[in-house]
């Protein structure tokens, strides 16, 4: 609830989509307008005139890319065809919008095996790798790897 009252005044109803089976969530996918080219208009003060600079001026800047920032489906109901059903509705959202022009997936970690083949499955242009590291800074703890998402 945190991150959508911060992102509030980007959002956009068509990047924020819901997967239901027999009435009930099973799934979702939150995608954001990135709002960089927006932003400036706030000159560094996103509290009273810059917000209000940059809420005046949202109707007129174009913002064609979409970050896909959280996208899920509960256990029981992946691999049921739910990924695909949500990447080709927020597909067929941002084609008939036409304010976007291509989306990212962000945040994929090098340890979830199941969205990267998810992402190779719909034919998605792998753009950059993301690596997560750890730094240990007491040696006596053992060091253990994220354990893979399978």
């Amino acid at each position: 609830m945190a991150l959508l009252k911060e992102v509030k005044p980007i959002l956009d109803p068509d990047l924020f989509l819901f997967a239901y089976a027999d009435k009930e969530p099973v799934g979702f996918f939150l995608g954001l307008p990135d709002a960089n080219q927006l932003l400036r208009y706030a000159k560094g003060d996103l509290n009273g005139p810059g917000m209000l600079r940059v809420l005046l001026r949202k109707p007129f800047t174009p913002m064609p890319n979409v970050y896909g920032i959280i996208f899920g489906v509960i256990p029981e109901y992946q691999l049921k065809g739910i990924e695909s059903g949500l990447a080709a509705s927020i597909h067929d959202a941002i084609r008939k919008s036409r304010k976007y022009k291509q989306i990212e997936l962000l945040w994929i970690g090098d340890f979830n095996k199941k969205m990267l083949n998810f992402v190779e499955h719909i034919q998605a242009k792998k753009l950059r790798t993301l690596i997560t590291y750890r730094k240990i800074f007491d040696a006596s703890i053992p060091f253990e790897r994220c354990p893979y998402v399978e």
